[in-house]
């Protein structure tokens, strides 16, 4: 296990079997997140052995835009608050079985965003190493599961961006007041 971190954080390693007091989060990531749905429960086991346990006392930040990105995150309990772009009217907030951070496992850059634990919150932070796992079979369902959010964040941006760009275009019809 590893020490605390900073200031309200504190960071928990599993380097072997998971610790008893951790098991029912196995059974409520499988039943909440949907990262974890196409997985068995022994895949589940690896993963979260690949992990590492993070918890944030409210207002703590988790990271900044422009710091490296070096894990993924699954929201285990609380809430957090994500920044994309540093722009604090597109905030987004997420809840246990969220995750975010994918890009991180993908690509060496600095975070494209902010976060903040907005209440007491806990953490799974899963680095570059899970795409390592032993197992093939859990590399490709992690693969696959970051794919398929970082799908959705991309259909999000595209519904923002049209409805976006039909007020624009609404607003330039319409005709102008004296």
């Amino acid at each position: 296990m590893a020490g605390s971190g900073g200031a309200g954080v504190q960071k928990v390693v599993f380097r072997r079997a998971l610790p008893e007091r951790l098991q029912y989060v196995l059974v409520k990531l499988q039943k909440t997140c949907a990262f974890f749905s196409s997985m068995q429960e022994s895949e589940v086991r690896e993963f979260l052995r690949l992990c590492r346990m993070e918890s944030f006392d409210e207002g703590s930040l988790i990271f900044q835009r422009g710091e490296p990105g070096g894990c993924m995150y699954i929201v285990v309990s609380g809430q957090v608050s994500v920044v994309p772009g540093g722009a604090h009217k597109h905030e987004v907030r997420l809840g246990p079985g969220d995750a975010f951070g994918e890009m991180a496992l993908l690509e060496v850059a600095p975070r494209s965003g902010s976060a903040w634990a907005m209440k007491k919150t806990v953490l799974l932070a899963a680095s570059a190493e899970v795409l390592g796992a032993p197992s093939p079979f859990l590399r490709a369902k992690v693969m696959t599961n970051v794919a398929r959010q970082l799908a959705r964040y991309l259909r999000e941006a595209d519904a923002f961006i049209e409805g976006w760009a039909k007020e624009e275009k609404e607003e330039k019809a319409a005709p102008a007041t004296p």
